[in-house]
This record gives C-alpha cells, sequence and structure tokens, in this order.
C-alpha cells in the first residue's frame, strides 16, 4: 500500500512522514522528561504575557510598601537586623487613619523582637487596625532515622502568638516557584494543611470572591519588575510626602525590596517571566508576586491551560498542518508561507491570552514543527 502511495503521490506521503514525526516529537515536547520542552513550554508562558496590548496596571486597587535600601539608611536602621517593630506601629497608624481597605504584611514576625514596648506599640496597631493580614512560613526539613531514610517533613512557623492574636488573618508567604526562579502558577496554600496562601487569605479578609481553584490557574503579570504602584517605606511614614489618597480603599502590601550587597537571602525575589536582555531589574521582589497574584484574584484575569489531550491534540493537527501545507510549495514560496504561519501562531497566541485567559505552548508550533516542516521541505525538493 505504502509503495503504491509512493509511486502515485510520493510528496504526499514524504509529507505524511514528516508530520508523523513532528506529531510525535511536539507530543513528546510536552512531557516534563523533556528539558528541551520545558524550555519551549516555560518559555510560550513567558513570552506569550509580552504580547498584551496594554501592559501595566491603571486603577490599582492594590499599592506597595517597600523596605528598602533608602528607608534602612533615612530611619537610621541597621540593615542586617530587623526592622523597628516601632516604626510598623506607626506605619499602621497612618494607614488606619488613611482608610486603607487591608494591611498585607510579606513579614516574618516569628519571635518577639528586642524591645517589649515596640511590640505591644505593633500588637495594639494590629487590633486598631482590624483588617491586617501577617505572614508564616512552610519550611521543609530532611531527616534519617533507623526506621526511615531520607524522611522529608514540614514546618510551619506561625507569628509570635502576641501578633497572631491582634492580627484579622495570616497565611503562608509561600509560593510554586520553578527551578528556574519564576513563579508562574497560583498558590492557594497548602490543602491538606488547610494553611492559606498570603494572597487568598487577603482575598478572603477583603471579601474578594474568587473562583480559581488551587493549582489549575497560572499568574497573569502586568508588567517587568515595579510595575504596581508602590512607595518607599521612609516615605510612607510621612503624610507630606505621600497623600492619604495613595492609601485610601486600597489594599497595602508591605515587604522587602532586595538590594544588592543587603538582602542576601533568594527567596525575597524572584525572576520576572517578563525581562529582556536590556532589562536591568532581572528579579522582582517577592511581596510584588503575592500583589500580582491577588490582583489577579480581584480581577479575575488570572491565565489557565487547555487540558493535556487539547493540548497535545492541538499539537497533532498543527503538526499535520505544517506538513501538509510546505510540502505544496517551491522552496521559496514555502519560507514566506512559513514566514506567514509564524506571525498566525503569534496572533492566535495574543487573542487566545486576551480573550479567552488562555496560554499555550505555542513555542513548540513557532520553534519546532514551522521550521522542521519547512527544512524536510526544501531537503525533499532539493533532491
Amino acid at each position: 500500500m505504502l509503495r503504491l502511495i509512493a509511486k502515485i503521490h510520493p510528496r504526499a506521503l514524504a509529507a505524511a512522514v514528516l508530520a508523523g514525526l513532528l506529531a510525535g516529537l511536539s507530543v513528546w515536547l510536552l512531557s516534563p522528561a523533556s528539558r528541551t520542552g520545558t524550555a519551549l513550554v516555560r518559555g510560550s508562558y513567558d513570552w506569550s504575557q509580552t504580547l498584551e496590548t496594554e501592559p501595566g496596571v491603571s486603577n490599582s486597587p492594590i499599592v506597595i510598601v517597600y523596605l528598602d535600601l533608602d528607608s534602612y539608611l533615612r530611619e537610621k536602621q541597621n540593615p542586617g537586623e530587623p526592622w523597628s517593630r516601632a516604626l510598623h506601629a506607626q506605619l499602621l497608624h497612618r494607614l488606619t487613619a488613611a482608610g486603607a481597605k487591608a494591611v498585607v504584611f510579606d513579614i516574618i514576625f516569628g519571635t518577639p523582637g528586642p524591645d517589649a514596648d515596640a511590640d505591644r506599640e505593633f500588637a495594639g496597631a494590629l487590633r486598631e487596625n482590624g483588617h491586617v493580614v501577617l505572614a508564616a512560613e512552610i519550611s521543609r526539613s530532611s531527616r534519617s532515622t533507623a526506621q526511615a531514610e531520607g524522611t522529608e517533613s514540614m514546618r510551619l512557623s506561625l507569628p509570635a502568638e502576641p501578633f497572631l492574636d491582634a492580627a484579622a488573618a495570616w497565611g503562608v508567604a509561600n509560593t510554586m516557584m520553578d527551578d528556574d526562579f519564576v513563579v508562574r502558577r497560583q498558590f492557594a496554600g497548602f490543602k491538606q494543611m488547610a494553611e492559606p496562601s498570603l494572597a487568598f487569605a487577603a482575598a478572603t479578609l477583603a471579601d474578594i470572591a474568587t473562583s480559581n481553584t488551587p493549582g489549575t490557574r497560572w499568574l497573569r503579570y502586568y508588567g517587568g519588575p515595579l510595575i504596581i504602584p508602590h512607595v518607599s517605606y521612609s516615605t510612607a511614614l510621612r503624610s507630606d510626602e505621600v497623600p492619604d489618597g495613595f492609601f485610601r480603599g486600597k489594599v497595602v502590601f508591605i515587604g522587602a525590596r532586595p538590594m544588592a550587597g543587603t538582602f542576601l537571602e533568594r527567596k525575597d525575589e524572584f525572576r520576572s517571566p517578563l525581562t529582556t536582555w536590556g532589562d536591568r531589574e532581572l528579579f522582582m521582589p517577592a511581596v510584588e508576586v503575592h500583589a500580582t497574584q491577588l490582583l489577579n484574584l480581584i480581577r479575575d484575569d488570572s491565565l489557565h491551560r487547555l487540558s493535556p489531550v487539547n493540548e497535545a491534540l492541538v499539537l497533532v493537527l498543527s503538526a499535520v498542518l505544517s506538513g501538509w501545507l510546505l510540502f505544496c510549495f517551491r522552496p521559496l514560496p514555502a519560507a514566506g508561507v512559513a514566514a506567514i504561519g509564524e506571525v498566525c501562531v503569534l496572533g492566535l497566541a495574543a487573542f487566545a491570552l486576551a480573550s479567552e485567559k488562555i496560554w499555550f505552548p505555542w513555542l513548540i508550533i513557532g520553534a519546532v514543527q514551522i521550521p522542521g516542516a519547512l527544512a524536510g521541505s526544501v531537503l525533499y525538493q532539493s533532491r
């Protein structure tokens, strides 16, 4: 049968064989076992968000107060030591008077501070505000015993009791970070431990309804690092520098903005998926990632993917289309058709993201299928 097809339609047979190879390769690239495929899938997520026609944040219901180096210097604080809790109390009083909707601390207050009076002042400010979410943290540890080797356990670190009792809520500040230091997926918390994430705890406190199902949604970023409206901690303390209107009716996140040579722990920042080679701000503060997650929940515009079966089906169909279409043309016209195909793939990716909130591993089509089909067509017709 194949010999008969080869005699009658040799080009069709070559196109079918190539399409089958491309389809199989594409489905394999979807699997976690393929490092190249993982890079293409993650790249599709990252580059999809650069296709947004209206990047940025306008009329943001969230603002950020950054604990940065300038604030340490201006308030005469030691960057190597925890920030004064008396200053935290002062800022909370300011935010309460300004009418902030809620306050979220991406700072761990796990132990009492060196100044008991400052701790009492901070706890009193937490009670006065009544809408403050504090951060907890879950750490993993491994140990070996006579019965089991390499046992892993998780330990929950809650805020110190005086602050925990005074705060309105708490949430874990952990995230679902990939091994390239990018946070791509929404994180609702640890379901088995009934521990909400910092963003979901804030959403519950602020009465923000969400239809997100844990583990099935992906973050939509609104731009590169520092895109969400923000001010320095030291300026936020002064009403003559930051007016009350900046905070009124807003959810205020408070957290560190790591600086070179000052905040040495990478956990305070993550790589932005929207950075380019020319960007100076390669990493974005962790507090901005939490704020972005809450902004997704408020606007109900977080992203999702098709099911694995549907993604595989789309890739098989696109492989067949690429193989058949490019074999219909001579090499030079085929190159033009391939270029048009690349533009169409980009357009469809942007459309799916904007209208349906779907991101798709389109780089497998644009970087593997179309170039592979073009190379196969050129080689076949150049023999």
